[in-house]
C-alpha cells in the first residue's frame, strides 16, 4: 500500500487475532469483529468466553453471527490482493533505462526527451533534441510511479466504495422488503380486531335500543323484573370486555417478568419457578458477584425494558412491608439503597402494613381508600412514564412522569425483612388475565 490509502483500508478488515484478512467473520455481541476458527481457538485456550479486543466476559458462551458485510469486504481484498500480484507495471521497463546504451553514440542513456518519448544520452541532447524538454531518467521513472500509483489506488477506492454500496443496496431493499410484509400482516391483524369490534358495539347498540323502548312500557310485571333486567345488561359488559382482552393481547402489553437469582439478597429465597421471592430468615451461602444485592433484600427481573411499553402484575397479599418498581441495569447492588430516581429507582413502598408512600425525589405519603392486593406496573419507556395501580379495584396510585430513560431497566423486588413471621408471605409475579371469580380484570386507564 503506498501513503495515499484509501479510506476502506485492509487494516480495517483484519482479524486482531491472526492479523490477516477475516476468514468467515462473525460478530460477539460487544460488536467485535474476529475469524470464526480464531474466536473459537482463543475461547478453547484461555477456557473462558471473552473478547480479546475489549476483555468483556460472557456469562454464557454467545452466538456467533455471521458478519457478512465484513465477509463481503474480505471477499473483495483478497480479489484484489490476487489481481495487484499479476498485473503489469507500466514503469518497470523504464526502470534501468540509465544502464542503456545509445546506438549512435555509446553512451549511457541518462536523459529522457518528453518530446520525442524516449531515452537519450547526453550528446543526443547536444545535437537532435537540443530544443526538446529533456530531464534525468531517475526523475522520469519516479513520476511515472507516483501517477501509476495513485491511478491504481484510486481504482482500488472505487471498487472497494462500489461493493460497499452494491451491499447497501441488497440490504436496504432487503429490509424493506420484510418491513412491507410485516406492515401487511399487521394490517390484515388490526381490520379484523377492528370489524370484531364493530360487530360487538352492534350488538350492544342493538340491546341498548330494545331496553329504551321497553323503558317506555310503565307496566307492573316490567317494574318487578327490572333488577333481573339490568342484571342481565350489566353482565353482558364483563362478557365483552373479556372477550374484548383474549383477542387483543397487545392492548395489555403484559410481560412475562422473571425473578434473577444472580442478583438476589443471600437472605432471599427465590422459587424455583422465578416467580416468587420472600426473605428466608437464613442467610444463603451464594457466590458475592457484582451483580447481588449485599446488604439491601432486593432482586431484580431478568427481563430488561429497553424500549417499548411493558405492564406486569404483583401479588402482595398477606405482606406488611414492600418496595416495588422499576431500576437502571446500572443501578449500585453493593451496600445501602436509596430509592429515588436520582438514584435509579422508581418505586413505591409499604410500611407497617397501612403506610404507602412514593419513593420520588422527596417522599410521597400515599392515601389509599383499600390495601391493594395485586400491585400493576406499567412503563412506558419513550415517554419516560411509570404508574402504579391497585388491579382489584382498577384504580390509580401513583406515577412518575417527564423521565429520561437513557439505559435498560430492570423490575425492581423488594419482599423486606421477615419480622417474626409478620411478613413472611411472599411477593409473586402474576398472570395478567381475566379472574372470572371476583370479576377484576387486569386493565387499568393509562
Amino acid at each position: 500500500m503506498s501513503s495515499s490509502t484509501p479510506l476502506l483500508s485492509e487494516e480495517l478488515f483484519q482479524c486482531s487475532v491472526c492479523l490477516d484478512v477475516f476468514t468467515l467473520p462473525v460478530s460477539l455481541p460487544c460488536g467485535h469483529t474476529f475469524c470464526q476458527s480464531c474466536i473459537l481457538a482463543q475461547w478453547t485456550a484461555s477456557g473462558s468466553s471473552h473478547c480479546p479486543k475489549c476483555s468483556t466476559v460472557f456469562q454464557e458462551t454467545p452466538e456467533l453471527c455471521e458478519n457478512s458485510f465484513a465477509c463481503e469486504m474480505a471477499k473483495q481484498i483478497r480479489n484484489q490482493r490476487g489481481q495487484r500480484s499479476t498485473e503489469y507495471h507500466p514503469v518497470t521497463s523504464d526502470n534501468r533505462m540509465d544502464k542503456r546504451i545509445c546506438r549512435i553514440h555509446e553512451r549511457p542513456l541518462e536523459l529522457y526527451c518528453r518530446y520525442d518519448q524516449s531515452a537519450i544520452c547526453v550528446l543526443c541532447m547536444n545535437t537532435e533534441h537540443s530544443t526538446h524538454h529533456t530531464i534525468p531518467v531517475a526523475k522520469e521513472w519516479a513520476e511515472r510511479k507516483v501517477c501509476y500509483l495513485s491511478k491504481r489506488e484510486m481504482a482500488y477506492s472505487v471498487e472497494v466504495f462500489t461493493a460497499l454500496q452494491q451491499f447497501i443496496d441488497r440490504s436496504q431493499s432487503e429490509l424493506l422488503r420484510k418491513m412491507k410484509h410485516k406492515q401487511k400482516t399487521e394490517e390484515k391483524r388490526v381490520e379484523s380486531l377492528i370489524k370484531e369490534l364493530e360487530r360487538e358495539i352492534a350488538k350492544l347498540n342493538a340491546r341498548n335500543s330494545e331496553l329504551e323502548k321497553l323503558s317506555f312500557l310503565v307496566h307492573f310485571q316490567l317494574l318487578l323484573c327490572y333488577s333481573k333486567t339490568c342484571g342481565y345488561t350489566i353482565n353482558c359488559i364483563p362478557l365483552f370486555i373479556r372477550k374484548l382482552i383474549n383477542t387483543l393481547p397487545d392492548v395489555i402489553l403484559a410481560v412475562d417478568m422473571t425473578l434473577d437469582p444472580d442478583t438476589a439478597n443471600p437472605w432471599l429465597v427465590v422459587s424455583a419457578d422465578r416467580k416468587c421471592v420472600t426473605d428466608g430468615n437464613v442467610e444463603c451461602n451464594v457466590p458475592n458477584n457484582a451483580e447481588r444485592f449485599d446488604m439491601a433484600p432486593c432482586v431484580l427481573s431478568r427481563e430488561p425494558i429497553s424500549r417499548g411499553r411493558a405492564y406486569w402484575v404483583v401479588g402482595v397479599s398477606g405482606k406488611t412491608a414492600w418496595d416495588l418498581g422499576v431500576a437502571r441495569k446500572s443501578v449500585n447492588r453493593k451496600g445501602l439503597v436509596t430509592l429515588s430516581p436520582d438514584y435509579g429507582y422508581w418505586a413505591v413502598c409499604l410500611r407497617g402494613g397501612s403506610e404507602y408512600r412514593a419513593c420520588d425525589c422527596e417522599s410521597v405519603l400515599l392515601s389509599l381508600k383499600t390495601l391493594p392486593q395485586r400491585i400493576g406496573i406499567y412503563v412506558d419507556y419513550e415517554n419516560g412514564q411509570v404508574s402504579f395501580y391497585d388491579v382489584r379495584t382498577c384504580t390509580h396510585i401513583y406515577s412518575f412522569t417527564g423521565q429520561r430513560f437513557t439505559e435498560s431497566l430492570l423490575a425492581y423486588f423488594n419482599p423486606d425483612m421477615n419480622d417474626t413471621g409478620n411478613n413472611n408471605a411472599p411477593l409473586v409475579i402474576q398472570p395478567v388475565n381475566v379472574d372470572n371469580g371476583d370479576k377484576t380484570y387486569d386493565t387499568v386507564t393509562i
